[in-house]
């Protein structure tokens, strides 16, 4: 698999001079299965930025990006019986002594037969002692995937919930087993708890949040990402709005230091863009797609991190119209209980939360 972020502009992916796909979100990582493409001994990767296309109308409003193009692009390889997905939820149970983790697991199968997948998952706490473990057995028909969940109660995870003053995180190793042996490990760490948000206000554990925000897009090195990270908490930050999908980097390190986020999707349209209202990206009909589109990759992108407490559908200057409010619902439909923010919603309904105005 080749995976690539940051390109800044659309761009094709060619393999040994053969198409393997396009990308069109230039912020949004994108992901190309390559291997019928890859040969014996040397093989060539190419990146090729294309002229502006539709696309590009929605990020004439993006500031500057400091990352060079394409930087923390990779290729890595897993087995064809192999994790194609995950989602994570760490909640207290409805008792609020304990915790609940629930796991769902995508499995894929790239045989052409049918195939026993085995497949499991350790926790560990803050302090890193085992709390539980599972494992499972399941046949997934030839080239297709299917979903496999897992549910555990955790004892003693309310103490450890995590919150910005106190980021406790778990860690999770998912893994698959095959022919008796461990073919497939993915580390994850949870923080257990809750955010929500009630009378435009986001609570995390059932406590307001008092939002101190800053703005912040991650740079190349995530070492200065980190030192940057701690002076802005230092200084009393404790939310951090991006302009647009970060490295996955960025996000653990937010889960580490405690710091809450709110992701925003890859849609900054200029104002000079929009022209009437009826014609403007935002409202017309006919891109409808790429916006949920992105949407729903900043979403998926995130999800399974503790520290994202809202989603952002754009910036402000965008404008509102009916595929920010089909954007607006889209997320609301994935997961209610984390608050979207629109502040170029101009009053209207598809904006749940007014955050004071950020740090530069």
């Amino acid at each position: 698999f080749l995976h690539c972020e940051g390109s800044r502009k659309a761009f094709a992916v060619l393999v040994n001079g053969r198409p393997a796909g396009t990308g069109e979100d230039s912020r949004t990582p994108s992901e190309f299965l390559i291997s019928d493409r890859l040969a014996e001994g040397t093989n060539t990767v190419t990146l090729r930025l294309l002229p502006p296309g539709p696309g590009a109308r929605l990020e004439g409003g993006l500031p500057d990006d400091a990352r060079a193009p394409f930087a923390g692009s990779y290729i890595y390889s897993q087995p064809k019986l192999r994790i194609d997905d995950f989602v994570i939820s760490a909640a207290p149970d409805s008792t609020h002594d304990h915790g609940v983790l629930e796991i769902e697991l995508v499995l894929s199968n790239s045989y052409n037969s049918a195939e026993k997948i085995t497949a499991g998952f350790d926790i560990y706490d803050p302090a890193g002692k085992l709390k539980d473990y599972n494992i499972k057995d399941m046949t997934v028909a030839g080239n297709s995937t299917d979903t496999m969940r897992f549910r555990s109660l955790v004892y003693g995870a309310i103490p450890n919930l995590w919150s910005a003053s106190s980021p406790r995180l778990y860690r999770v190793m998912l893994f698959i087993r095959q022919g008796g042996r461990v073919v497939e490990y993915v580390p994850v760490q949870v923080g257990f708890g809750t955010t929500e948000y009630a009378d435009g206000r986001i609570l995390r554990n059932g406590t307001p949040i008092e939002p101190v925000t800053a703005r912040f897009n991650a740079p190349d090195d995530p070492a200065a990402a980190l030192a940057r990270l701690r002076e802005l908490k230092k200084s009393g930050v404790n939310l951090l709005c991006v302009d647009y999908p970060q490295p996955e980097w960025f996000y653990t390190l937010c889960d580490r230091t405690g710091l809450y986020v709110i992701d925003r999707a890859n849609i900054s349209i200029d104002p000079a863009e929009n022209g009437s209202r009826r014609s403007m990206p935002a409202n017309d009909p006919a891109w409808l797609d790429r916006c949920l589109q992105r949407t729903e990759a900043m979403f998926r992108r995130s999800r399974n991190h503790v520290c994202i407490v809202g989603w952002s559908l754009g910036s402000p200057q965008s404008g509102n119209g009916y595929n920010m409010y089909k954007s607006y619902q889209l997320l609301r439909g994935l997961e209610p209980s984390r608050p979207v923010l629109f502040p170029g919603a101009g009053g209207e309904w598809n904006n749940d939360v007014t955050l004071p105005p950020a740090r530069q």
